[in-house]
């Protein structure tokens, strides 16, 4: 055995959920035991089914329709995270009784991995949204629940939302606004939102929400788009406020950008209070910025401690060169790797 792995990394995964565990075992601790559970909590109708037959349902959480995203994230001041996001979906049940089934279990997860202030205010945002009774949103992407923890157990639970997937009257803009506005940030903002839209020409595609053990933590919004220039991503970054310490991941970014021009990129706007600006990270599509999944390794490699570059390198092993790594996540204080959790015969390629 390679001190590089297990035995159990080599056998092909039988169930999604056998995936995530054969992940979570590169990364041993009490606190990926927890991980487990929680996507246990969100899996439970489709986490036995085989990754080899392909997406159990719809799902928008991987550029490949994996229903179950995980990933690291290194940041200079705390802890390493290993994360997860998955689709809570029942495939047997029908597109409105699979409605209520993602909306209840959403409530319910809430309330095991945070407190009950976190689920009135999703009870609140989700009367926003259509139940059983219809209409269906369009493609199935409407809810995604997911877990971050520490090595120390320390966790935060998330939800995401897709904004226009909500009842007509409260699609989009407004949805945003009542969002930022349970975060107690209301217009304060708005001037962000504004500038990423002048600055890129995207819209919001999604508002995630972050809870621990108090409620909400932090309030983000992601926008998109798929061919992005990179000279409008590095003047973004510079002119955006923040403190000289916020400039960790800029050396990676610069690397990147220098040898690839144009590619998919979500933008990610974080506001942890109205006092200060939110936080801005790119997320770059691994497949649009990088040749394969060690040129993204390889610009971490000056960033990174050996012992987390070795971590993040484990996750190739056994993929015989297939790319696993989606997305690379850069922000002033953190680097986020995004990658499948297992590999699929066939895709759903959104």
């Amino acid at each position: 055995m390679s001190a590089f792995g297990s035995p159990r990394q080599a056998e092909a995964a039988r169930s999604w959920r056998q995936a995530v565990e054969q992940t979570l075992d590169l990364f041993p601790g009490n606190s990926t035991s927890k991980l487990l559970a929680a996507f246990d909590d969100v899996a439970d109708r489709w986490g036995f089914l085989s990754p080899q037959n392909g997406p159990p349902f719809s799902s928008g959480v991987c550029p490949d329709g994996s229903p179950v995203e995980l990933s690291l994230q290194w940041n200079r001041d705390k802890p390493r995270q290993v994360r997860f996001i998955a689709q809570p979906s029942d495939p047997t049940a029908s597109a409105s009784a699979n409605l209520d089934y993602m909306r209840d279990c959403a409530l319910q997860f809430l309330l095991d991995w945070s407190n009950s202030t976190a689920h009135e205010l999703l009870t609140r945002t989700l009367e926003l949204f259509p139940d059983g009774r219809g209409p269906v949103p369009a493609g199935n992407f409407f809810l995604w629940l997911g877990l971050a923890i520490t090595p120390d157990g320390q966790h935060e639970a998330k939800v995401y939302l897709n904004p226009w997937a909500a009842l007509e009257r409260y699609q989009g803009a407004y949805l945003v606004y009542q969002l930022l506005e349970e975060a107690r940030l209301g217009s304060a903002a708005l001037p962000w939102v504004s500038r990423v839209i002048d600055e890129t020409g995207m819209i919001p595609l999604i508002v995630g929400l972050n809870f621990n053990s108090q409620g909400l933590k932090s309030t983000k919004l992601y926008f998109g788009r798929s061919d992005v220039d990179a000279d409008d991503l590095m003047r973004m970054r510079s002119s955006w406020p923040g403190s000289p310490s916020d400039d960790a991941w800029e050396e990676p970014l610069k690397r990147v950008t220098s040898k690839v021009r144009r590619g998919e990129v979500h933008v990610g706007v974080e506001y942890r209070s109205s006092d200060i600006p939110p936080a801005l990270r790119f997320n770059l599509l691994c497949q649009d910025w990088f040749l394969n999944d060690e040129a993204v390794l390889s610009v971490l490699e000056s960033s990174l401690s050996s012992s987390a570059l070795n971590e993040a390198a484990l996750l190739c092993r056994d993929w015989q060169g297939k790319r696993r790594f989606n997305f690379l996540g850069l922000d002033g204080r953190r680097a986020t790797l995004y990658f499948k959790a297992a590999q699929m015969t066939t895709d759903h390629t959104i």
